[in-house]
């Protein structure tokens, strides 16, 4: 545990702890965009992540939600794309 002035963080790592936080990222993202498919939101959630050296073993790298939030402002949409 770190103590930080009033407040107490513990590092934690796995799969139940990133479902957790994941899922915050997706519904975050979501509700700034709710015109794109679920494809979408992944593919926003995936290009905001920071890339990790050794990338096979932490999956899309580590999750930035505000680079995922940015991403939509730049980026079209995939199905929109797709369907011209």
């Amino acid at each position: 545990a770190c103590k930080l002035g009033a407040a107490t963080y513990v590092s934690a790592s796995g799969t139940s702890m990133a479902a957790a936080l994941v899922s915050g990222a997706i519904a975050t993202v979501r509700a700034r965009s709710i015109r794109y498919s679920a494809a979408d939101i992944v593919r926003h959630v995936m290009s905001g992540s920071a890339p990790m050296v050794d990338s096979g073993a932490y999956g899309a790298g580590v999750l930035d939600v505000a680079g995922a939030v940015r991403s939509i402002n730049f980026a079209p949409r995939a199905s929109a794309a797709n369907s011209s």
